[in-house]
């Protein structure tokens, strides 16, 4: 994991509990991995508590910014409490290969 993805990825997570609370957050892909190149872009999963379009419409303006700010896509996936606990969520193959190679925030 490169040191400036994981401080992106912080700044981030900063941001979005200014108004939200984060539950858990991880980057996962290539960046988690170190096998990434320049263009690669940072993907974040997000676990809320809950999420709607203004949630998500929120999240997006706040990785958008910051994404502009460093010249770097930024790419995420929300899952929330009740859809993991709940729902087949938590046996989808995306789901399980993030919290295997993930790096916690």
């Amino acid at each position: 994991m490169d040191k400036k993805s994981l401080e992106i990825a912080r700044q981030l997570k900063k941001d979005i509990e200014k108004d939200l609370n984060i539950i858990d957050m991880r980057i996962f892909g290539s960046r988690a991995r170190d096998d990434f190149d320049e263009y690669s872009d940072l993907d974040i999963y997000l676990e809320l508590e809950k999420n709607n379009y203004e949630i998500e419409d929120e999240i997006f303006n706040i990785v958008w910014k910051i994404g502009l700010e460093n010249n770097l896509v930024i790419t995420t996936i929300i899952f929330t409490i009740d859809e993991l606990e709940n729902g087949p969520m938590k046996y989808s193959p995306i789901y399980r290969n993030i919290m295997r190679e993930g790096v916690l925030v």
